[in-house]
């Protein structure tokens, strides 16, 4: 004789669906709420120092052609990373379980006419000093970018030189639109040189040539 099987009347039906449908969203909301980021977990600022015997490295000249008026200059910056994250603790205050963010420093270089009309910049090898910041052993600083800042009375503009093309020590060529120079771009804080070809031949622009040379720059 075959038993009859009892089941739960439909309100406990639905009741153990119903737990079973939130009980992970319980669990996920516990461990947002236990594992919530924590600010004053996040990397202490650390004390960079420029290193006053720096030599060597490379030099950068920059030539403007066809400019519609007069720029002004902003300056120049060597835009440096560390390079070997295992010297860089976890940061928890910036995702959860945290994550190594190598910190970036931005150096201001300075920029000078030669007789011949061209801006240099000089781009030593060893500009920032390597340091034990965080107890994890030697930091050490990679160059990643210089940029040079120039603008006209309505705009901003940016040419930024990634340090692997200043390895290859190829001339680059940037290029920026007339009618940006004259009334800039509302929707754009900054506005970046784009390579040859980028813009149509019918839109009037203006170039930003860079040569990359071995060894310091010399003041003439």
């Amino acid at each position: 004789m075959m038993r009859a099987r009892s089941y739960p009347p439909p309100v406990f039906q639905r009741l153990r669906t119903t737990l079973l449908s939130v009980g992970p969203a319980i669990v996920l909301i516990g461990c947002l709420s236990a594992c919530h980021l924590d600010p004053s977990k996040s990397l202490r600022p650390i004390d960079v120092k420029a290193n006053p015997a720096a030599h060597g490295g490379k030099t950068i000249e920059l030539r403007f052609s066809d400019l519609p008026g007069a720029i002004r200059l902003s300056g120049a910056e060597l835009h440096f990373e560390i390079g070997n994250r295992e010297c860089v603790p976890m940061d928890y205050g910036r995702a959860l379980g945290g994550v190594r963010l190598p910190p970036r420093y931005a150096f201001p270089a300075p920029v000078w006419l030669s007789p011949d009309g061209a801006l240099i910049v000089a781009v030593p090898e060893d500009v920032l000093i390597d340091e034990d910041y965080f107890g994890l052993g030697k930091c050490h600083w990679a160059l990643q970018s210089v940029s040079l800042e120039f603008g006209s009375e309505h705009a901003r503009f940016v040419a930024s030189v990634p340090a692997a093309k200043m390895r290859v020590g190829k001339d680059l060529a940037f290029r920026y639109l007339v009618s940006d120079y004259a009334a800039g771009a509302a929707h754009l804080p900054a506005i970046f040189g784009e390579r040859p070809g980028f813009y149509p031949d019918d839109k009037p622009q203006f170039s930003l040539t860079v040569s990359v040379r071995n060894g310091p720059a010399e003041r003439r």
